[in-house]
């Protein structure tokens, strides 16, 4: 699983004019960037070797405070619910060390900015 498919399944579910891969666009009024990110959570036990994990940081600013935190809860509300596949991986499990999207410093012009962190363990070889 790339950090690419999992922004292409996300675009599917929030609309976003800006959306990247392992940085962050400050400059955007709108934008929300996948970031990988090394595993702090523990991945699923197994005792076959056919799954693996994948911990990723989605960064979602906005110009707009209500709606920040409107999609950062869309997005986060997708992982919660535990989905069976993103794009063509079937999904084991994904882990949410946070109760909500983690709302990070207002933003210079009013915006804000949202953090959230997913593990995701999904089966390898599908």
């Amino acid at each position: 699983m790339l950090l690419g498919d999992i922004k292409q399944h996300l675009q599917t579910i929030t609309e976003c004019p800006d959306w990247s891969i392992g940085c962050i666009h400050s400059d955007q009024p709108k934008s929300i960037a996948v970031l990988g990110k090394q595993g702090v959570l523990q991945a699923a036990q197994s005792y076959e070797q056919s799954y693996a994990s994948k911990t990723i940081e989605l960064v979602i600013r906005w110009n707009e405070e209500a709606e920040a935190e409107q999609t950062a809860q869309q997005l986060y509300d997708f992982f919660l619910a535990q989905p069976d596949t993103i794009g063509t991986w079937n999904i084991v499990q994904c882990a949410l060390p946070y109760d909500t999207p983690v709302n990070m410093q207002p933003l210079p012009d009013n915006g804000m900015e949202y953090h959230i962190e997913v593990m995701i363990t999904y089966r390898k070889g599908e």
